[in-house]
């Protein structure tokens, strides 16, 4: 019973066969995390996995640390490997993005894949591993962090201020070298706000507005299915002839008979594996 449905993958793959979806050169990437270096522009029936693209990249990043881990850990300093590992990526990715945007011989599947290649979003993964090497315990009294506790309005505004620079309408006005901006440290300062933002939130006081907002019963719920929220979204916001409020109902509908016949199964069968393992 705690087995994962097979009745439920059956009746996913019939559909998408069905739909006439199915084209094996999409499909595979998933399998094997290379996703996200699938360009746009050779996109075909590939909507329906299009989006597992972040799923890739998060999985690439998993192998890597752990690459990185079985590297430092014999070290006498294996936490300064992996601070300069993190800080490297960090460095690296704006780099990558911008020297993309400069030279015009690479190949497709890497100037095609911006934003999406492990390589243009590791920065964002790096500022996740930073603050899981510094601890919230110790980043939360930072001075840095007590400055912005009660100034996280001005912080959002900061990253829709810098999203705005990648907009449609300053591209016309400027041109393509604030998308440069953009790319090489726009989306730095993005991604050390949200890790900032983060790192408030965890250590929100009890009785703030932050925390009881972040650990209300819908957000708490919402979390609860957001990876299926986020695997069916891209199904249900394909352009069928239906009403937006039918698609909001049929992605949480879904999610729900997602995470329940499928999710929390799986994952209690990992829990004995794991179980079964260090036994």
């Amino acid at each position: 019973p705690d087995a994962p449905s097979p009745a439920v993958a059956e009746l996913t793959f019939g559909l998408i066969f069905y739909l006439d979806f199915f084209n094996f050169e999409h499909f595979w990437r998933p399998l094997v995390f290379l996703e996200n270096y699938h360009p746009a522009s050779l996109w075909k029936n590939n909507w329906l996995i299009g989006h597992t693209w972040s799923l890739a990249a998060e999985e690439q990043f998993y192998i890597i640390i752990s690459i990185l881990f079985l590297i430092f850990k014999n070290k006498n300093t294996p936490r300064k490997g992996l601070l300069v590992s993190f800080l490297s990526m960090f460095i690296l990715a704006s780099l990558f993005r911008g020297g993309y945007m400069i030279f015009d011989n690479i190949p497709v599947y890497f100037k095609g894949s911006v934003y999406r290649s492990f390589e243009t979003v590791m920065d964002s993964f790096a500022i996740g591993g930073l603050i899981a090497l510094f601890t919230i315990e110790k980043l939360k009294n930072h001075i840095v962090i007590s400055y912005f506790r009660n100034k996280i309005f001005l912080l959002i505004i900061l990253i829709f201020f810098l999203q705005f620079l990648n907009s449609p309408f300053i591209r016309e006005i400027f041109g393509l070298k604030v998308r440069f901006i953009y790319n090489t440290i726009g989306l730095p300062v993005i991604y050390i706000v949200i890790g900032v933002l983060l790192v408030l939130s965890v250590s929100a006081q009890r009785n703030t507005f932050l925390y009881k907002v972040l650990n209300s019963k819908v957000l708490s719920f919402i979390g609860l299915i957001s990876y299926s929220l986020y695997l069916w979204q891209q199904v249900w916001l394909y352009n069928w002839e239906i009403p937006l409020i039918v698609k909001l109902l049929g992605i949480f509908i879904s999610a729900l008979v997602s995470y329940y016949l499928i999710e929390r199964p799986s994952l209690k069968f990992r829990n004995k594996l794991l179980l079964k393992y260090k036994g």
